[in-house]
């Protein structure tokens, strides 16, 4: 096998004509601060998030994909402040097709981005992987693609070395690719797992995250082997991407992929993906799966809304030892929400949200964030608009108050079954070619704002529910078009007053309750309903 690279400077555009739409934003004083709130982003056609991650200095840098001018798809970065303002824009991609899969952060504060071009570069009809490297404020650094004319090459994940260089999970021709560059972002190694020359069997790598003994462990899927159709597989390799010859499978009699791989702090790893084996056979139900430092199974749950594909695209270890998780799952009309789960370090629930509208939303990364609470990037769906990108910022429960509502759910234990096969790598060499330098354009920033709930306003939502004075000296009316149950809760969560609420108008006297910030929801027959009220 022989893999192309080619050394080029990006199209970067300076991009403020998307739409950033920040909403229901709140700052919450409890021992420290934490904000929570929800943003969107609008390219001319549609626009979808993909990864982030959290800085030092508590900002955000958001990645994904968006038409910004009317053509094909280009990379698309934000970087936000603790309280999702926008501070920069930017976009990277050439005349054709460009797609963000991965961000990570570097050592020197800048990040490196992962994806797949098509088309921009002279590629062919394919797509190569494609390499972003960037300094803090976003300027490019240097970018690479990797991968033959078409041969359909895609980035899925990338990660820093301790060297400096980074590690690159990618498929090729159906294949597991993992390859590694220099800190220049001059080729390293490239290696090709299992299945070699197999093009039509399914087998490629999704994750990969970097190991203490300075080696990488990879994870995705493979149909070359295992106990059913495709089978989650994970695969250890040393610094020099050199394997053990030993591939783990884990699944059943049926269909499995595993979408992220993160490192947990006994030395083991935690996976999110979607399985057919456990629960739904027909559409499939997300997971979570835990395993060693010697990639054995520790145990393995199931989410499911029991109606068609539930699927879990990622998950980390939270700093009390539990984890974090998010997906989407879908309705028996077919539309998603985005979840998010929190469990105990055993794998056990300790709550779970869902967000969207009530056409959908899926949710592709879940982060703790500085001050405790989740960052989550992901698409906001609707039946009347194109997609748009969303970041969603929770507090330390999952709230975000805003397309919050609940659904019924199960997250419930399943037994995987595992297998081990020895296996092969085969190297692949590299040749750089270099091309010309993209041109620069610059955009009119646009921005809105809806569903914020401030000081001194009145709150209607497209439900209907109306709520005010806010603030408030005690005695509220809330208006409705449907029969409701009020519930109020403190800044520290706890339930502290509920009411059953008629059609129309309601009066409630809040007058014994001291003042300070109050957190309603209001739970009608099909969603809930959530906002912050202000007691003075």
């Amino acid at each position: 096998m022989y893999f192309r690279w080619k050394i080029f400077k990006v199209n970067q555009i300076n991009i403020m004509r998307i739409t950033g739409t920040i909403f229901c934003l709140l700052i919450l004083q409890i021992g420290f601060s934490q904000s929570f709130f929800q943003k969107t982003f609008k390219g001319v056609y549609e626009a979808y998030g993909a990864a982030l991650l959290q800085n030092a200095d508590s900002s955000y840098i958001i990645v994904g994909d968006a038409n910004v001018n009317g053509k094909a798809k280009d990379i698309f970065i934000a970087k936000l402040n603790p309280h999702g303002d926008t501070l920069w824009t930017k976009t990277y991609g050439g005349t054709g097709t460009e797609i963000a899969s991965s961000v990570s952060g570097a050592a020197d504060g800048g990040f490196i981005i992962t994806g797949h071009t098509q088309g921009s570069f002279g590629g062919g009809s394919g797509t190569s992987t494609y390499l972003i490297r960037c300094n803090s404020n976003g300027d490019t650094l240097w970018t690479r693609i990797a991968g033959i004319s078409n041969w359909n090459g895609k980035g899925n994940d990338v990660v820093e070395s301790i060297d400096g260089g980074f590690a690159v999970a990618s498929v090729y021709l159906n294949q597991i690719v993992l390859f590694k560059v220099k800190a220049n972002g001059n080729h390293s190694w490239a290696y090709e797992y299992a299945g070699y020359g197999q093009t039509n069997i399914l087998s490629k790598a999704n994750s990969v995250v970097h190991t203490a003994d300075k080696g990488y462990v990879v994870a995705g899927v493979t149909a070359n082997f295992g106990s059913g159709a495709s089978d989650i597989y994970v695969v250890k390799a040393d610094s020099m991407g050199y394997l053990n010859n030993t591939l783990h499978a884990f699944g059943g009699n049926k269909d499995e992929e595993a979408y992220s791989i993160r490192k947990t702090n006994d030395g083991g790893f935690i996976i999110a993906g979607y399985t057919k084996s456990f629960g739904d056979s027909v559409y499939g139900d997300a997971f979570l799966l835990k395993i060693n430092a010697s990639i054995q199974t520790q145990w393995m749950k199931i989410f499911s809304r029991g109606y068609k594909d539930d699927v879990g695209y990622y998950a980390e270890q939270c700093n009390d030892g539990g984890y974090i998780f998010t997906g989407y799952i879908t309705d028996q009309s077919g539309f998603q929400n985005l979840f998010l789960i929190k469990t105990d370090s055993n794998g056990n629930l300790v709550w779970k949200k869902t967000y969207g509208t009530a056409t959908g939303g899926k949710g592709y990364m879940a982060k703790q964030t500085l001050d405790g609470g989740y960052a989550v990037i992901g698409t906001l769906e609707s039946s009347t608009a194109n997609p748009e990108m969303w970041f969603m910022k929770t507090d330390s429960v999952g709230n975000s108050l805003c397309l919050q509502n609940t659904v019924t759910s199960t997250f419930s234990p399943a037994a995987v079954q595992t297998q081990t096969k020895y296996i092969s790598a085969f190297g692949a060499a590299f040749g750089p070619i270099e091309v010309p330098t993209a041109t620069t354009q610059s955009y009119v920033n646009s921005t809105s704002t809806f569903c914020y709930v401030g000081l001194n306003e009145q709150f209607k939502n497209n439900d209907g529910v109306i709520i005010y004075p806010n603030p408030s000296s005690g005695q509220v009316i809330i208006k409705l078009e449907h029969e409701a149950e009020f519930v109020l809760h403190n800044a520290f969560g706890q339930k502290v007053y509920s009411i059953n609420l008629n059609k129309n108008s309601n009066s409630i006297d809040l007058k014994g309750f001291a003042a300070g910030i109050y957190y309603y929801t209001v739970k009608q027959q099909d969603r809930d309903l959530s906002g912050k009220l202000i007691l003075e």
